[in-house]
């Protein structure tokens, strides 16, 4: 949108490194962009994540059904035009992400409208360190899937080129095309082809104490006797 005129985007890839563009929370209109200001009211906690929470719940004490199902998770996919049924068996797929830690369905259903409902709203570190799944924040960061590199492909449907995943950046540019250069910072999935990766070269780990954090040096030097370090942290 500009100036109330709706217009075409492919992502841009100054505001996300993966291809995907996100609007949530992002004022509607280009004019705001870079200045610093915005109008938007932020929920600090929203009924949604209340729903979810109750959810969580009853799935981690063995007592979710489809009468809980219908009051929290079902509303929440039908109002955003998705079948809101209780599936059948748990999905694979899902249970794989999540480290095979689990393959009840409702566990890793509620974990599923988790990381979808609740995106952006910096609650996904928390569930992580929750589930003890810690593991997860060393997975590759897989991005929007490129058929062929040197190809320059129109990602708005506008008819123009937009973005071009290339070896070396070229001598002789398209105009309004941005390339993307694969390097220690992109690559592709199956080399030539496949999804756009970002990230792989910054070495993250995790470390098992990271679930506790360690207590400031301070207040066990005022309290000693009481108030050991955490596991790890010694």
């Amino acid at each position: 949108m500009i100036s109330g005129n709706e217009t075409l985007y492919a992502p841009n890839f100054a505001l996300t490194r993966l291809g995907y563009q996100c609007i949530k929370w992002a004022l509607d209109d280009d004019r705001y962009d870079g200045i610093a200001t915005s109008n938007n009211s932020l929920p600090m906690y929203r009924y949604a994540e209340v729903l979810l929470n109750y959810a969580e719940a009853k799935a981690e004490l063995g007592e979710m059904n489809e009468t809980v199902w219908n009051k929290t998770i079902k509303p929440l996919r039908e109002r955003a035009g998705v079948v809101g049924a209780v599936p059948q068996s748990y999905d694979p797929y899902l249970a794989s992400y999540y480290l095979n830690q689990t393959t009840d369905k409702w566990i890793l259903e509620v974990r599923r409208e988790r990381s979808i409902e609740l995106a952006l709203e910096m609650v996904r570190p928390d569930d992580l360190m929750r589930w003890k799944l810690g593991d997860l924040f060393t997975s590759r960061w897989y991005g929007i899937y490129i058929p062929e590199k040197n190809v320059a492909y129109d990602l708005n449907n506008d008819g123009t080129p937009d973005v071009a995943v290339v070896d070396e950046y070229p001598e002789t540019t398209v105009p309004g095309v941005v390339y993307i250069e694969l390097d220690n910072s992109y690559r592709l999935s199956e080399g030539d082809h496949g999804y756009i990766e970002y990230g792989f070269n910054l070495g993250r780990l995790w470390q098992n104490r990271k679930y506790l954090r360690p207590i400031p040096t301070k207040a066990i030097q005022v309290n000693p006797n009481l108030l050991p370090q955490n596991p790890g942290w010694e």
